[in-house]
């Protein structure tokens, strides 16, 4: 849909009427409105859509493209009437009155959490060359490499420029933590309309309607808030069943879950250095029933990570997910979980927001090659197992996004035959699909299968020249 909206915006761009001064006016008034949608559409798009698929990278190419060619045809030069001028202030004030209408729409069917929508235009450039009074056109660098560490722009017409991580709102994160206790209290927003969980889970549950179930299960999660204001912040939560299951759906696996693979991820984070420390506080979310599942030769570690405090038990009846997941966003701290929690952002109504929290909080997970027991933790060194190696995919200092980038050099160099003043260098970075992606977009689902895609990150970069 976005695809389809850039490219019949990109075609208004395009009409040309009779080479007359009424009809220059009205080429320009159509610009001046296909703009705003443009701009309105790559702004959402870069909410909506993490890494964009090619297909959809060559309309906003096209766009640009379009200005380029228009920027020079005498036209888009033509001395404006002061009646057509009041025209198209009163159309592209229609437009924008239609756009903010379909937001507010867009704020009353979903939540009540704030739509803040960073634009990524101007997509027109206001600057003119001195000698024909025609816009300066954009230069479009394709497939620019980045330093994946710092994430600055290696090359292309945005070079030396740094993406950033996406930014989280204080009352961001204040609606996704009053949503999840909702959720949990109510059985749901009263937004969320749908009698489905989300995640293909099927059918939403039916709400508590025995007065002590319900009494019992506030009085349960009354004890998470209260631990969760007592206890200093930990710096990493996770999700033990989410760990503990990990691999291990084979023929003839235990039932229970691996409670070795939930300790080598407890005692990896716990004593691994970082630069701010030599560990991490650590604790580790478990619904009661695998306590009760699990074998007596687990009985002694369970034991070690209740005596370090590192253990939170979830009741009976009630999703672990929710403790969790309340943990790590009223400590902002990361979490470690493979879980896509597609039920969770689907009942929430803040997809955006839970795709932005995801790609800055959520640590990835998995296990390596088998090591021997002189390397482990000393607590460890008795197991009957050998341990894997803990492998952990943290979030990038950047995100990996469409966002504006500005540099901040104050030097000059020379791209092709125009000359970039850094200084001044503001520009749209569209990040290209490379081979493997996954989760680029809300659902989740989707995966870049086509071969031909390169395995290193490469971007679309556009700026205007000076």
């Amino acid at each position: 849909e976005y695809m389809a909206l850039m490219q019949a915006a990109t075609r208004h761009c395009r009409k040309k009427n009779n080479n007359d001064n009424h009809n220059n006016n009205r080429n320009h008034s159509n610009r001046a409105a296909a703009a705003l949608v443009m701009e309105r559409v790559l702004s959402d798009l870069a909410q909506d859509v993490l890494v964009p698929s090619r297909p959809c990278s060559q309309a906003i190419v096209a766009w640009f493209e379009a200005q380029n060619n228009n920027g020079n045809d005498p036209d888009t030069r033509a001395t404006t009437k002061a009646e057509s001028h009041h025209q198209e202030e009163e159309e592209i004030a229609q437009i924008q009155q239609l756009l903010q209408k379909i937001r507010n729409d867009q704020q009353e069917q979903q939540t009540t959490v704030p739509l803040d929508v960073p634009s990524m235009g101007p997509v027109v450039t206001a600057v003119k060359k001195a000698a024909t009074n025609s816009l300066a056109p954009w230069i479009i660098s394709h497939s620019c490499p980045i330093d994946t560490k710092t994430g600055t722009l290696l090359d292309g017409c945005l070079k030396g420029c740094s993406l950033r991580p996406v930014h989280i709102g204080e009352d961001t994160w204040k609606f996704m933590k009053q949503a999840n206790e909702t959720i949990v209290q109510k059985g749901g927003l009263e937004q969320h309309t749908s009698q489905f969980q989300g995640g293909k889970k099927g059918k939403k549950r039916p709400r508590h309607t025995n007065r002590n179930e319900k009494e019992e299960r506030l009085a349960k999660w009354k004890q998470l808030q209260d631990f969760l204001q007592n206890y200093a912040p930990f710096d990493v939560v996770i999700d033990g069943a989410n760990v503990g299951y990990y691999q291990t759906n084979f023929e003839g696996a235990p039932r229970h879950l691996d409670y070795h693979q939930v300790d080598w991820m407890i005692q990896h984070l716990a004593t691994t250095k970082t630069k701010e420390q030599d560990g991490r506080r650590v604790l580790v979310f478990l619904h009661e029933r695998h306590l009760r599942q699990a074998p007596r030769d687990y009985q002694g570690v369970i034991q070690s990570w209740r005596n370090a405090g590192q253990l939170y038990v979830t009741p009976a009846g009630m999703n672990d997910d929710w403790f969790w997941l309340q943990a790590a966003l009223q400590w902002k701290c990361l979490v470690v979980t493979n879980d896509e929690m597609r039920d969770h952002f689907f009942q929430m109504l803040a997809p955006r927001s839970f795709v932005s929290w995801k790609e800055r909080h959520q640590v990835r997970f998995s296990f390596g090659e088998w090591t021997g027991s002189p390397s482990l933790p000393s607590r460890a060194k008795h197991n009957p197992r050998r341990a894997r190696q803990v492998l952990l995919d943290f979030p990038e200092a950047y995100s990996r996004r469409i966002q504006r980038v500005q540099a901040l050099s104050s030097n000059h160099e020379k791209y092709g035959d125009r000359k970039l003043s850094l200084t001044a260098r503001t520009g749209l970075v569209i990040p290209l699909p490379k081979r493997g992606d996954e989760n680029r977009f809300l659902d989740g689902k989707h995966v870049e299968t086509d071969e031909t895609a390169p395995s290193e990150e490469f971007y679309l970069c556009i700026c205007p020249s000076t």
